[in-house]
């Protein structure tokens, strides 16, 4: 039986996380999981939806020897960042290259 959960805050995806231990899949907006479960091509039984977490998820931070981005960032935050920019330019190339506009803003 396949589940979803869309967990409120992080606290809450943390706990799930914990709880679930494997076989889940992070979604946000889940458009390809849904068409890989009609295919028959995703086995994996609990889809953990970050969608409300966006404002928790999305950065770019410049931390000592890392980069660090976050899950929810967008392509199109990625292709607007300074510290990219000047750190990875390679990424912007490559974050262009992913889907239309409004991918690149999802």
């Amino acid at each position: 039986m396949k589940t979803f959960v869309k967990p409120q805050n992080l606290n809450e995806l943390l706990k799930y996380i914990d709880e679930q231990r494997e076989n889940y899949v992070f979604i946000a907006g889940g458009t390809d999981v849904v068409s890989a479960i009609k295919k028959g091509l995703e086995k994996r039984e609990h889809f953990i939806d970050l969608s409300c977490l966006k404002s928790s998820l999305s950065y770019i931070k410049n931390e000592k020897d890392s980069i660090i981005i976050g899950a929810m960032t967008t392509f199109n935050q990625i292709q607007e960042s300074a510290v990219v920019k000047e750190f990875i330019p390679d990424l912007i190339y490559a974050a262009k290259t992913i889907g239309g506009y409004t991918i690149q803003n999802m």
